[in-house]
């Protein structure tokens, strides 16, 4: 099934995690949030950000994810964001 969503601002990086027995999740980098949405396309949650970020990693472990911050346009940035809930 297609779906779309409105994030309100540019993507500026996607990337889709997934753990054994959850349906996976799409994590997008926008100016200046994370956005992670179901498979369904809705909201599973939303982070906003304080700088403008250039690029991220998301990765998983356990049964949690995190994702790596990289970079602003003017100060080399590295920020670790933990998700305290599972997928």
């Amino acid at each position: 099934m297609d779906w779309s969503y409105n994030l309100g601002e540019p993507a500026l990086d996607l990337a889709v995690v997934s753990l054994p027995q959850t349906p996976p999740s799409v994590l997008v980098l926008g100016e200046r949030s994370i956005v992670c949405l179901k498979d369904t396309g809705s909201l599973r949650f939303m982070k906003k950000l304080e700088y403008n970020p250039s690029c991220f990693y998301a990765y998983t472990a356990r049964k949690y994810f995190y994702t790596k911050i990289l970079g602003t346009p003017n100060v080399v940035t590295s920020l670790y964001y933990y998700c305290t809930s599972t997928l």
